[in-house]
């Protein structure tokens, strides 16, 4: 996860960073790390998970505490809709992108979602598609 809190505090100094920006850095580290979102769930998101302290003290100020403030500069920039709650939104923009590999398990024989290249391709198109269309002023 350092990676990915390296490369979000980075947006920062980003003038162009949009939703679509902040998702497919998600849905990249998702999909390099699939193993990442389901070891989340289990040990920070669940109770009585063993990294939750540590996760909320060291990883979270970077990773999700980050993203509120990425959303109301683009917001500020005029590229994403003045209604538009950046708090809110981050947790809906990590749901997307990080919801699918939680469920993978199921994901791939009832909807027969691939997790090829392919198939992440596709799903980063209908999350940019997704944000764009809600999300863009």
């Amino acid at each position: 996860l350092e990676p990915l809190g390296h490369a979000i505090a980075q947006l920062k100094d980003e003038a162009d960073t949009s939703p679509e920006v902040i998702a497919d850095l998600l849905l990249s580290m998702a999909a390099a790390h699939p193993n990442i979102p389901r070891l989340m769930i289990r040990e920070v998101l669940l109770p009585g998970g063993e990294m939750q302290d540590y996760f909320v003290e060291n990883m979270a100020p970077r990773l999700g505490g980050a993203l509120p403030v990425l959303l109301g500069q683009a917001q500020a920039a005029g590229r994403v809709r003045q209604d538009a709650d950046p708090v809110i939104s981050s947790v809906l923009i990590m749901g997307l992108c990080i919801f699918p590999f939680v469920a993978r398990d199921l994901a791939e024989p009832v909807f027969g979602l691939k997790y090829d290249e392919s198939g992440i391709e596709s799903l980063s198109k209908q999350i940019t598609q997704l944000l764009q269309k809600g999300m863009a002023s």
